[in-house]
Protein backbone atom coordinates (compact mmCIF):
# COMPACT_ATOMS: atom_id res chain seq x y z
CA UNK A 1 0.00 0.00 0.00
CA UNK A 2 1.42 3.11 -0.85
CA UNK A 3 2.22 5.63 1.82
CA UNK A 4 0.00 8.87 2.01
CA UNK A 5 3.34 10.59 3.22
CA UNK A 6 4.94 10.32 -0.19
CA UNK A 7 2.13 12.61 -1.93
CA UNK A 8 2.15 14.83 0.53
CA UNK A 9 3.09 17.75 -1.79
CA UNK A 10 -0.12 16.97 -4.25
CA UNK A 11 -4.03 16.67 -3.06
CA UNK A 12 -5.11 13.11 -2.08
CA UNK A 13 -8.18 13.81 -3.97
CA UNK A 14 -9.07 15.93 -6.95
CA UNK A 15 -13.15 15.91 -7.64
CA UNK A 16 -13.67 17.57 -11.21
CA UNK A 17 -17.32 19.20 -11.29
CA UNK A 18 -18.46 21.02 -14.11
CA UNK A 19 -20.97 23.53 -13.91
CA UNK A 20 -23.79 25.30 -16.61
CA UNK A 21 -26.27 27.66 -15.73
CA UNK A 22 -26.52 26.00 -11.96
CA UNK A 23 -26.40 29.38 -9.90
CA UNK A 24 -29.19 27.52 -8.22
CA UNK A 25 -28.08 24.04 -7.26
CA UNK A 26 -24.18 24.77 -7.12
CA UNK A 27 -24.60 26.79 -4.13
CA UNK A 28 -25.90 23.45 -1.75
CA UNK A 29 -23.78 21.47 -4.16
CA UNK A 30 -20.55 23.38 -2.92
CA UNK A 31 -21.73 23.58 0.55
CA UNK A 32 -22.44 19.50 0.93
CA UNK A 33 -19.18 19.40 -1.17
CA UNK A 34 -16.74 21.27 1.05
CA UNK A 35 -18.39 19.63 4.32
CA UNK A 36 -17.75 16.11 2.59
CA UNK A 37 -14.19 17.18 1.58
CA UNK A 38 -13.85 18.94 5.06
CA UNK A 39 -13.89 15.42 7.14
CA UNK A 40 -11.59 13.70 4.82
CA UNK A 41 -8.88 15.81 7.07
CA UNK A 42 -6.78 15.58 4.27
CA UNK A 43 -5.12 17.74 1.30
CA UNK A 44 -8.26 17.87 -1.34
CA UNK A 45 -8.82 20.43 -4.32
CA UNK A 46 -12.24 21.03 -5.81
CA UNK A 47 -12.12 21.97 -9.71
CA UNK A 48 -15.50 23.80 -11.06
CA UNK A 49 -15.48 24.03 -14.61
CA UNK A 50 -17.82 26.77 -15.70
CA UNK A 51 -19.18 25.57 -19.24
CA UNK A 52 -19.92 29.28 -20.65
CA UNK A 53 -22.58 29.79 -18.14
CA UNK A 54 -24.83 32.84 -18.73
CA UNK A 55 -26.37 33.32 -15.32
CA UNK A 56 -24.77 33.95 -12.05
CA UNK A 57 -22.76 30.63 -11.46
CA UNK A 58 -19.69 32.38 -12.01
CA UNK A 59 -19.96 35.02 -9.52
CA UNK A 60 -20.42 32.19 -6.90
CA UNK A 61 -16.70 30.50 -8.12
CA UNK A 62 -15.39 33.57 -8.02
CA UNK A 63 -16.60 34.36 -4.70
CA UNK A 64 -15.51 30.76 -2.88
CA UNK A 65 -12.24 30.47 -4.71
CA UNK A 66 -11.16 33.98 -2.78
CA UNK A 67 -11.81 32.10 0.16
CA UNK A 68 -10.28 29.15 -0.49
CA UNK A 69 -7.16 28.16 -2.16
CA UNK A 70 -8.29 24.71 -2.73
CA UNK A 71 -10.57 25.42 -5.53
CA UNK A 72 -9.94 25.43 -8.93
CA UNK A 73 -11.74 27.45 -11.70
CA UNK A 74 -11.84 27.34 -15.33
CA UNK A 75 -13.69 28.73 -17.61
CA UNK A 76 -14.53 27.82 -21.30
CA UNK A 77 -17.30 28.56 -24.00
CA UNK A 78 -19.85 26.27 -23.54
CA UNK A 79 -18.59 22.52 -24.98
CA UNK A 80 -20.38 20.45 -23.08
CA UNK A 81 -19.81 18.71 -20.34
CA UNK A 82 -17.05 15.90 -21.57
CA UNK A 83 -15.00 18.67 -22.88
CA UNK A 84 -15.40 20.33 -19.29
CA UNK A 85 -14.52 16.90 -17.80
CA UNK A 86 -11.56 17.09 -19.83
CA UNK A 87 -9.75 20.25 -18.50
CA UNK A 88 -10.60 19.71 -15.07
CA UNK A 89 -8.58 16.28 -15.83
CA UNK A 90 -5.78 18.02 -17.33
CA UNK A 91 -5.54 20.23 -14.52
CA UNK A 92 -6.53 17.95 -11.57
CA UNK A 93 -2.97 17.06 -9.44
CA UNK A 94 -4.37 14.25 -7.23
CA UNK A 95 -3.01 10.78 -6.41
CA UNK A 96 -7.17 9.80 -7.24
CA UNK A 97 -10.18 11.87 -9.07
CA UNK A 98 -13.31 11.82 -8.76
CA UNK A 99 -16.09 13.64 -10.94
CA UNK A 100 -19.34 14.82 -9.18
CA UNK A 101 -22.79 16.66 -10.70
CA UNK A 102 -24.19 19.95 -8.91
CA UNK A 103 -27.58 18.94 -9.01
CA UNK A 104 -26.95 15.63 -7.05
CA UNK A 105 -25.18 15.13 -3.84
CA UNK A 106 -23.47 12.80 -1.76
CA UNK A 107 -23.30 11.08 1.86
CA UNK A 108 -20.67 12.78 3.97
CA UNK A 109 -18.59 10.07 4.44
CA UNK A 110 -18.31 9.12 0.71
CA UNK A 111 -14.91 10.53 -0.59
CA UNK A 112 -13.52 9.42 2.77
CA UNK A 113 -14.71 5.46 2.96
CA UNK A 114 -13.65 5.37 -0.90
CA UNK A 115 -10.40 7.04 -0.47
CA UNK A 116 -9.55 4.48 2.68
CA UNK A 117 -10.58 1.45 0.51
CA UNK A 118 -8.47 2.52 -2.30
CA UNK A 119 -5.56 3.06 -0.16
CA UNK A 120 -5.85 -0.28 1.75
CA UNK A 121 -6.62 -2.36 -1.45
CA UNK A 122 -4.53 -0.12 -3.77
CA UNK A 123 -7.21 0.08 -6.16
CA UNK A 124 -7.05 1.60 -9.66
CA UNK A 125 -10.79 2.42 -9.60
CA UNK A 126 -13.08 1.86 -6.48
CA UNK A 127 -16.86 2.40 -6.32
CA UNK A 128 -19.46 2.98 -4.25
CA UNK A 129 -23.19 2.14 -4.50
CA UNK A 130 -25.88 4.66 -5.19
CA UNK A 131 -29.43 5.79 -4.35
CA UNK A 132 -31.58 7.67 -6.88
CA UNK A 133 -33.98 10.56 -5.72
CA UNK A 134 -37.10 11.96 -7.38
CA UNK A 135 -36.35 15.39 -8.86
CA UNK A 136 -39.95 17.19 -7.86
CA UNK A 137 -40.26 15.28 -4.29
CA UNK A 138 -36.53 14.30 -3.44
CA UNK A 139 -38.41 10.86 -2.62
CA UNK A 140 -35.65 7.86 -2.98
CA UNK A 141 -36.42 5.20 -5.45
CA UNK A 142 -35.54 1.95 -4.02
CA UNK A 143 -36.22 -0.03 -7.27
CA UNK A 144 -33.19 1.97 -8.81
CA UNK A 145 -30.78 1.97 -5.71
CA UNK A 146 -27.61 -0.02 -6.52
CA UNK A 147 -25.84 -1.69 -3.70
CA UNK A 148 -23.98 -5.23 -5.40
CA UNK A 149 -21.86 -7.25 -2.52
CA UNK A 150 -17.88 -6.35 -2.64
CA UNK A 151 -16.21 -7.86 -4.81
CA UNK A 152 -11.76 -6.92 -5.68
CA UNK A 153 -9.95 -7.80 -8.47
CA UNK A 154 -6.48 -7.78 -7.70
CA UNK A 155 -5.14 -9.48 -11.48
CA UNK A 156 -8.23 -7.74 -13.50
CA UNK A 157 -8.15 -8.51 -17.39
CA UNK A 158 -9.96 -7.67 -20.34
CA UNK A 159 -10.48 -11.20 -20.82
CA UNK A 160 -11.89 -11.79 -17.62
CA UNK A 161 -14.76 -9.23 -17.94
CA UNK A 162 -17.04 -11.34 -19.59
CA UNK A 163 -17.49 -14.35 -16.83
CA UNK A 164 -18.40 -13.52 -12.96
CA UNK A 165 -16.28 -10.39 -13.46
CA UNK A 166 -16.61 -6.91 -11.06
CA UNK A 167 -17.13 -5.32 -14.83
CA UNK A 168 -20.76 -6.46 -13.98
CA UNK A 169 -21.16 -4.51 -10.88
CA UNK A 170 -20.03 -1.09 -11.93
CA UNK A 171 -22.13 1.29 -13.62
CA UNK A 172 -21.76 3.11 -16.30
CA UNK A 173 -21.37 6.22 -14.69
CA UNK A 174 -18.33 7.86 -13.28
CA UNK A 175 -19.92 10.05 -10.30
CA UNK A 176 -20.08 6.82 -8.02
CA UNK A 177 -16.03 6.01 -8.51
CA UNK A 178 -12.61 6.96 -7.72
CA UNK A 179 -10.01 6.58 -10.22
CA UNK A 180 -6.09 6.51 -9.98
CA UNK A 181 -5.03 10.00 -11.60
CA UNK A 182 -1.84 8.20 -12.70
CA UNK A 183 -3.23 5.03 -14.51
CA UNK A 184 -5.80 7.79 -16.66
CA UNK A 185 -2.67 9.78 -17.57
CA UNK A 186 -0.74 7.02 -18.23
CA UNK A 187 -2.98 5.87 -20.89
CA UNK A 188 -4.14 9.64 -21.71
CA UNK A 189 -7.75 8.55 -21.43
CA UNK A 190 -10.15 11.12 -21.78
CA UNK A 191 -14.04 12.03 -22.54
CA UNK A 192 -15.45 11.69 -26.03
CA UNK A 193 -16.56 15.24 -26.57
CA UNK A 194 -18.62 14.06 -29.69
CA UNK A 195 -20.78 11.24 -27.59
CA UNK A 196 -23.56 12.95 -25.71
CA UNK A 197 -26.88 11.92 -24.18
CA UNK A 198 -24.89 9.70 -21.50
CA UNK A 199 -22.85 7.59 -24.10
CA UNK A 200 -19.61 9.55 -22.99
CA UNK A 201 -19.68 7.56 -19.26
CA UNK A 202 -20.08 4.49 -20.56
CA UNK A 203 -17.35 4.95 -22.95
CA UNK A 204 -14.99 6.64 -20.61
CA UNK A 205 -15.73 3.25 -18.52
CA UNK A 206 -15.25 1.08 -21.12
CA UNK A 207 -11.60 2.81 -22.37
CA UNK A 208 -10.82 3.12 -18.40
CA UNK A 209 -11.35 -0.37 -16.98
CA UNK A 210 -9.74 -3.02 -18.83
CA UNK A 211 -6.48 -0.73 -18.19
CA UNK A 212 -7.02 -1.19 -14.52
CA UNK A 213 -5.56 -4.18 -12.68
CA UNK A 214 -7.10 -3.62 -9.45
CA UNK A 215 -10.90 -3.31 -9.28
CA UNK A 216 -12.76 -2.43 -6.40
CA UNK A 217 -16.46 -2.17 -5.47
CA UNK A 218 -17.59 -1.17 -2.18
CA UNK A 219 -21.25 -1.67 -1.60
CA UNK A 220 -22.17 1.35 0.63
CA UNK A 221 -25.07 3.82 -0.89
CA UNK A 222 -22.65 6.96 -1.05
CA UNK A 223 -24.16 8.98 -3.82
CA UNK A 224 -27.26 10.50 -4.34
CA UNK A 225 -28.11 10.62 -8.08
CA UNK A 226 -31.49 13.21 -9.14
CA UNK A 227 -33.24 11.69 -11.70
CA UNK A 228 -33.76 13.84 -14.76
CA UNK A 229 -33.94 17.82 -14.53
CA UNK A 230 -34.08 19.65 -16.98
CA UNK A 231 -31.58 21.27 -18.03
CA UNK A 232 -29.22 19.12 -16.83
CA UNK A 233 -25.77 19.56 -18.15
CA UNK A 234 -25.28 15.58 -18.49
CA UNK A 235 -28.69 14.58 -18.53
CA UNK A 236 -30.37 15.96 -21.28
CA UNK A 237 -31.81 12.87 -23.88
CA UNK A 238 -33.27 10.53 -21.96
CA UNK A 239 -36.10 9.48 -23.98
CA UNK A 240 -35.40 6.85 -26.70
CA UNK A 241 -34.62 8.48 -29.94
CA UNK A 242 -33.61 8.07 -33.78
CA UNK A 243 -30.54 10.28 -32.39
CA UNK A 244 -29.65 7.88 -29.34
CA UNK A 245 -29.76 5.26 -31.60
CA UNK A 246 -26.68 7.00 -33.84
CA UNK A 247 -25.23 7.91 -30.51
CA UNK A 248 -25.71 4.16 -29.36
CA UNK A 249 -23.75 2.94 -32.86
CA UNK A 250 -21.30 5.66 -32.43
CA UNK A 251 -20.20 4.49 -28.87
CA UNK A 252 -20.30 0.75 -30.02
CA UNK A 253 -18.05 1.26 -33.07
CA UNK A 254 -15.63 4.11 -30.88
CA UNK A 255 -14.69 2.06 -28.62
CA UNK A 256 -14.22 -1.19 -30.89
CA UNK A 257 -11.91 0.91 -32.71
CA UNK A 258 -10.08 1.48 -29.41
CA UNK A 259 -10.31 -2.06 -28.22
CA UNK A 260 -8.67 -3.25 -31.24
CA UNK A 261 -5.73 -0.81 -31.22
CA UNK A 262 -5.23 -2.11 -27.67
CA UNK A 263 -4.95 -5.66 -28.98
CA UNK A 264 -8.17 -5.99 -26.87
CA UNK A 265 -10.78 -7.01 -30.03
CA UNK A 266 -11.67 -10.58 -29.96
CA UNK A 267 -15.24 -12.65 -30.02
CA UNK A 268 -16.01 -12.24 -26.27
CA UNK A 269 -15.41 -7.98 -26.06
CA UNK A 270 -17.29 -7.64 -29.25
CA UNK A 271 -20.20 -9.54 -27.82
CA UNK A 272 -20.27 -7.39 -25.43
CA UNK A 273 -21.07 -4.86 -26.92
CA UNK A 274 -23.43 -6.87 -29.24
CA UNK A 275 -25.42 -7.48 -25.83
CA UNK A 276 -24.90 -3.87 -24.92
CA UNK A 277 -26.50 -2.15 -27.74
CA UNK A 278 -29.34 -5.03 -28.52
CA UNK A 279 -31.72 -4.58 -25.17
CA UNK A 280 -31.60 -0.96 -26.26
CA UNK A 281 -33.36 -1.67 -29.69
CA UNK A 282 -35.46 -4.68 -28.39
CA UNK A 283 -36.78 -2.84 -25.26
CA UNK A 284 -36.94 0.55 -25.46
CA UNK A 285 -37.24 1.73 -28.91
CA UNK A 286 -40.47 2.97 -29.66
CA UNK A 287 -40.09 1.23 -34.00
CA UNK A 288 -39.71 -1.88 -32.14
CA UNK A 289 -43.49 -1.50 -30.00
CA UNK A 290 -44.79 -0.23 -33.82
CA UNK A 291 -43.70 -3.03 -35.13
CA UNK A 292 -44.11 -5.98 -32.41
CA UNK A 293 -48.35 -4.21 -32.23
CA UNK A 294 -48.55 -4.51 -36.12
CA UNK A 295 -48.32 -7.83 -36.12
Amino acid sequence: IRKMSAYKEFPMISIVTPVYNEEDNVVYFHDAVTRVMKDLGMDYEILYINDGSTDETWTHLLRWKEKDSRIILLNQRNAGVSAARNAGLDAARGLYVGFADPDDYMDPEMYSRLFSAALEYDADIVECGNHVFEDSSDRLIEAKRRSPSRHFEENASPASFFRDSIWGKMDICVWSKLFRKSMLDAHRLRFNVHLKSGAEDETFRLMAVPHASRLLFIPDCLYYYRLMRNGSLSRRCNVPTYSKCVQEFQRLLYIVDYWQKQGWQNEGLFAYGVRKIRPFFVSKHPLFHQMTAVQ
